[in-house]
């Protein structure tokens, strides 16, 4: 996105200058008593000064040059309503914080300025002359509360000191990000020399625009092919829809599910007909799918588990299941395998239309409708303040935002929530810490950092004096009774931790909806226990603590308040459960936690429901531990990597692999791909595995560039673009010798980033080609026969069944919360594009039929990869 100045404006305003600062990951949800202060306070200002008609005079006149006769700047017009509103004493009024402040800093600076949330604008932004309409109000600014990314501008027309105006929009800056947060990386500064800036911004708008550009020219390149083959124009035109425009997603059961129900109606009747009618069989019949497609593309093993029972062999039972499945466009072919399994092959017509689908589909192909009509409160990352991210860290982030992106594609409404530990004892040892050996010039200098080592040093302190431990526990006691000195140095702390973790979670692709922290529910919490004390569900424990117990002594008995009065972190995070019930209306409550919380949540979960919260389904998404190769973490000792460190090494080791590999590519998009490889790698490390495992920190483990890894799909990705690419320029066949005299076939220009095992890619280096960004891949001539059937290989029908899974995968994983199913099924579908890369060629297939089927079979498994490793939050390359 581009914003410019329009040439008519810099002829009729030569001198005219445009500062404009683009803020990104904005908080713009709720309405702030201060900015209405400030706002009120700068409209009070100016109504004092329009009392003295001169002053008034003289403002008014300083936007004069604003006006060019009968045209005039928008900004200008919109500024100068603002201060007639004023005048007539008229209030302004303020739907957001956004909204507030931009007034205000255009009120009180008395600067020509506008601002547009990025994401609505539809193309590039253009600064020019307006003829106002009269009885017209001019736009005013238009923000949201979701609201997220904005661009704002302030124009000099000649009327300010050059210094004071240049100071501007760092006022600007620093006031939105004190209000709302957000980041900013630069600052354009336009003129009539320079009347245009990239504001390198994409909005929804933009993109929804380049998507349906796009599917227009895959229309007309549809309708090409259809061409190629001797059709007419008019044939051509009658192609149906769902090769030509997007489909609407529609609540359809997934292909297994069809499956399972073809499967349950054969069996009922045949348990109708043995006189066995009435059998259990909803819990014992399943369906798998089979690693090798030679045993179907579904399988189960019911027969096995009835034969006993019907007192005949297990493949009589399956023969006789078989026997009656009813016709279906489905199935191609049911068949019994030793010692009884029944096995299920789609048919080929319902495989090319799902393959049609996918590519009509695009970027939607896989969304499922299985979460419409729920909300679910997803807690995840959660970290104590004033405390830098370790790795340890990556584990409940990472996991917890993949689930957030699985659940929305697949339908769920999510709130997405970070309950940071910003509460309890330790927080007293921290400030007592700090007040006896802080630096506050070092705290604001690196602030986690030391407001560690000021952690570590107490409990380094208490191990020699146990009697610091009382006095941490008196600070926290203060904290707790209001004391302002520490109320004011714990905001402090906390406003330092959670500017830091955004810029982390920035850098990871990792976004909130809410910060909640436990300080939010001190009050309530409070409540929650007179509740349950009238309700006769707490009751008093050992030392005068009050406490939940359970029968038959299911659990141990549940802490909710200490002996001296004080809640803990039980007390409220068992109000906010009741806050995310009634406020956010939430009927599934997930918490991405490590497994040493399984107890805690067991006794929370149960406890929520002798409160009565009983609606809301309860998960505790748990994970295992990561910890590094000599033994578990530790934050009190300080043995801790940190997720900072983690990433920079990740991204200078990512760098040195791109610039040995990939010679042939800019720096900037060396850069580029080394960052987001990087974050990919360290992502799909942990979310590739079965999450209830534990973890070991290993460098060569999480940045492997082989196997199941980011790099190795993100590959496979860039290698199928790169035949698309190569099929729109339709690059010629030529005949090479190579440096030993053989003929070969120079034909499909591949990405070669990696060496991987299935790929030949490495007998280029045989006949001296160098370029390793985008080079040709050697294959023996291949001759065809031109009447080969389209998808009659057996590579080719490997990659046909298993591109129709991903549905079920993404189902699969979203169910379970296990993102792990998505990423096997996509390496299982790379190593099957990967088998039938090598074995066939798409460009030069035999016939233009071929070439047309396997052009199809590499667009999707590119679209699948896309769609999937895009859910995953891994990123996708067009080359590498």
């Amino acid at each position: 996105m581009k914003l410019r100045l329009s040439p008519e404006l810099t002829k009729k305003i030569p001198g005219i200058t445009v500062a404009a600062v683009v803020i990104k990951n904005i908080r713009n949800e709720r309405k702030s008593s201060m900015v209405t202060q400030l706002l009120r306070g700068a409209c009070a200002q100016r109504k004092i000064e329009f009392k003295n008609e001169q002053k008034k005079k003289d403002i008014l006149a300083s936007l004069e040059k604003g006006h060019i006769g009968a045209v005039m700047l928008h900004e200008v017009q919109l500024l100068e309503s603002k201060l007639r509103k004023i005048s007539n004493n008229r209030e302004l009024e303020m739907s957001n914080n956004l909204d507030g402040l931009c007034s205000y800093l255009s009120i009180k600076n008395l600067v020509p300025f506008f601002a547009r949330d990025l994401d609505l604008v539809g193309n590039d932004l253009e600064i020019g002359l307006i003829k106002p309409k009269q009885g017209k109000h001019p736009e005013d600014f238009t923000f949201l509360p979701e609201t997220r990314h904005m661009v704002l501008w302030l124009i000099d027309i000649g009327s300010m000191d050059k210094e004071d105006f240049i100071k501007l929009p760092d006022e600007c800056i620093k006031a939105v990000q004190k209000y709302c947060q957000g980041v900013t990386d630069n600052i354009y500064i336009l003129n009539a020399d320079t009347p245009e800036a990239d504001l390198n911004y994409i909005s929804e708008k933009e993109q929804e625009y380049r998507k349906q550009v796009a599917e227009e020219e895959e229309r007309k390149r549809l309708i090409e092919l259809k061409k190629s083959e001797g059709l007419k124009d008019s044939e051509a035109e009658q192609l149906p829809d769902f090769l030509l425009a997007p489909v609407e997603i529609k609540k359809e059961p997934l292909i297994g599910e069809q499956i399972l129900a073809l499967l349950k109606g054969a069996l009922e009747s045949y348990l109708n007909e043995s006189g066995h009618e009435g059998t259990e069989t909803e819990k014992l019949l399943e369906i798998h799918v089979p690693n090798d497609h030679a045993n179907g593309d579904f399988a189960s093993g019911i027969a096995m588990k009835l034969a006993k029972k019907m007192e005949k062999t297990p493949l009589e039972v399956a023969e006789g299941i078989i026997s009656r499945l009813p016709a279906s466009e489905l199935v191609d072919r049911a068949e019994t395998a030793v010692p009884g399994f029944i096995n299920i092959y789609l048919s080929q017509s319902f495989l090319l239309k799902e393959l049609d689908r996918v590519i009509a589909l695009k970027a939607n192909y896989g969304r499922q409708t299985i979460g419409v009509g729920h909300k679910v409160a997803i807690d995840y990352s959660s970290p104590n303040i004033a405390k830098p991210l370790g790795v340890h860290h990556l584990l409940s982030t990472i996991i917890g935002q993949t689930l957030v992106s699985l659940l929305r594609f697949t339908g769920f409404e999510v709130a997405a929530l970070n309950y940071p530990g910003d509460w309890g004892t330790q927080f007293g040892k921290l400030l007592y810490a700090y007040k006896t050996w802080g630096d506050e010039s070092a705290v604001i200098k690196d602030p986690l950092n030391e407001l560690l080592k000021l952690y570590v040093r107490f409990h380094d302190e208490a191990e020699k004096d146990p009697s610091f431990e009382d006095k941490g526990r008196e600070e926290f006691r203060k904290l707790e009774e209001g004391d302002d000195d520490n109320l004011r140095l714990w905001g402090w702390m906390k406003e330092l931790s959670i500017k830091e973790m955004e810029r982390l979670y920035g850098i990871l692709g990792v976004r909130f909806d809410e910060y909640l922290g436990e300080y939010m529910y001190l009050e309530p919490a409070k409540k929650i226990i007179q509740e349950g004390i009238e309700k006769g569900i707490v009751t008093e424990g050992e030392n005068g603590a009050m406490v939940v117990k359970f029968e038959e002594d299911k659990y141990p008995p549940y802490i909710l308040q200490k002996g001296d009065g004080t809640t803990i972190y039980a007390t409220r995070d068992l109000a906010s459960i009741k806050d995310r019930i009634e406020r956010l209306k939430a009927d599934i409550l997930l918490y991405v936690v490590d497994v040493a919380q399984s107890l805690h949540f067991k006794q929370l979960f149960e406890t929520a429901n002798k409160f009565g919260y009983t609606e809301p389904e309860y998960k505790h998404v748990v994970f295992g531990r990561m910890q590094l190769p000599e033994g578990r973490m530790s934050t009190r000792k300080g043995e801790v990597i940190l997720m900072d460190e983690v990433i920079k090494e990740a991204v200078s080791r990512s760098l040195a692999l791109v610039a040995e590999k990939s010679g042939s590519l800019p720096l900037s998009e060396k850069e580029k791909i080394a960052q987001e490889m990087a974050i990919s790698a360290i992502k799909y490390n942990i979310i590739s595995q079965n999450r209830e495992t534990n973890i070991t920190f290993d460098w060569d483990r999480m940045l492997s560039l082989d196997g199941n890894s980011a790099p190795y799909l993100e590959y496979c990705y860039a290698r199928a673009n790169s035949i698309m690419r190569k099929s729109a320029g339709e690059t010629a066949v030529t005949d090479e010798k190579n440096d030993k005299g053989r003929s070969s076939v120079k034909n499909e220009f591949q990405t070669d980033l990696f060496t991987m095992t299935e790929s030949k890619a490495a007998e280029s280096s045989a006949i001296g080609i160098a370029n390793a960004g985008e080079i040709a891949d050697i294959k023996p001539s291949l001759v065809e026969d031109p009447d080969t059937k389209p998808y009659s290989h057996p590579v080719e029908q490997a990659l046909l069944h298993h591109l129709v899974s991903f549905p079920g995968s993404i189902v699969s994983s979203a169910r379970d919360y296990k993102p792990n199913h998505l990423c096997t099924y996509l390496f299982d579908l790379a190593r099957c594009f990967n088998a039938f890369y090598n074995e066939l060629s798409v460009l030069t297939a035999g016939s233009p039929a071929l070439k047309e089927s396997r052009l199809k079979l590499v667009e999707a498994t590119a679209q699948i990869l896309k769609n999937g490793l895009t859910v995953l939050g891994i990123s996708v390359f067009e080359r590498m």
